[in-house]
């Protein structure tokens, strides 16, 4: 089965923040966050749920949480996308939802940790900050992250030479495909991916924004990882291509660019964008 998260499709699945008694002291809570604190992409490095560990299989597991002021969050344990509004008060109080989740079918052990994630995320009610670690706390709740930045430098682009300088620029999509089919624009929209230096990186294909974060080797070796979006909605035609891309931008492993040219692959994928 497919565990690729997923952004369409949004259904309701919980009513609101959970309140309630907190399953951390507050030296582990962390100093009070703001909204910029938690701005932007987040990677799960230890986590424990209402039902426990949030473990697959007994293995720890990368979950993300993903946070754009005044357009909420989204995260993800790989299976469903999960998101709605969110917001930051005074001390570091956060209220997160009523909290929506794409419906995709994955392994049980998956949907399993997805639905300990989905209930630890309900009952989270502070956010706070210790040494560039975000925790996320609340009844039986406890989550601590790391910027995605710095995982994706931990992984790859520490090494000299690295970062995603090679692919960076502003990008037109000129043609595709993924696994889903060819990735066609709709109503004429212009399909972009825009990628910075330091490997930040967004796109769009005419609705939300997507972020994400490239690191690219100069042996032609990239990976797009940390992927999160707006909480726009659109047609459904748009909403389908924009989650079509998403797809496709995960599952890029290589690439090559050479005179305006860049062009990205990796299973059933394949993306030829031209410089602007």
């Amino acid at each position: 089965m497919r565990t690729a998260s997923k952004l369409m499709l949004t259904t309701l699945v919980a009513a609101g923040l959970v309140l309630g008694g907190c399953a951390s002291s507050d030296a582990d809570r962390g100093e009070p966050a703001t909204a910029g604190d938690l701005a932007g992409n987040w990677e799960l490095v230890s986590g424990e749920g209402p039902d426990g560990a949030l473990e697959a299989v007994g293995e720890p597991i990368t979950g993300s949480f993903n946070f754009e002021e005044d357009a909420g969050f989204s995260g993800s344990v790989g299976c469903n996308q999960l998101f709605g509004p969110a917001a930051v008060e005074e001390g570091g109080k956060l209220k997160l939802g009523p909290i929506a989740s794409t419906m995709m079918m994955c392994e049980e052990p998956v949907m399993k940790l997805e639905q300990n994630y989905l209930a630890a995320l309900e009952n989270v009610d502070f956010a706070g900050m210790r040494d560039g670690t975000l925790i996320l706390s609340g009844k039986k709740t406890h989550m601590e992250f790391i910027s995605a930045a710095v995982s994706a430098g931990d992984d790859a682009a520490v090494q000299e030479g690295t970062g995603a300088a090679p692919v960076a620029g502003t990008w037109t999509l000129d043609s595709g495909k993924s696994a889903d089919g060819p990735l066609l624009p709709v109503d004429g929209a212009a399909i972009l991916l825009e990628v910075a230096a330091d490997g930040t990186a967004s796109a769009t294909a005419g609705c939300n924004q997507m972020g994400a974060q490239v690191s690219a080797q100069e042996d032609g070796a990239i990976s797009i990882a940390g992927t999160f979006s707006t909480l726009k909605a659109c047609e459904d035609a748009l909403m389908e291509l924009e989650q079509q891309y998403m797809t496709a931008l995960e599952s890029v492993t290589s690439y090559e660019e050479a005179n305006g040219q860049l062009h990205l692959s990796g299973t059933d994928t394949e993306l030829a964008f031209t410089a602007e």
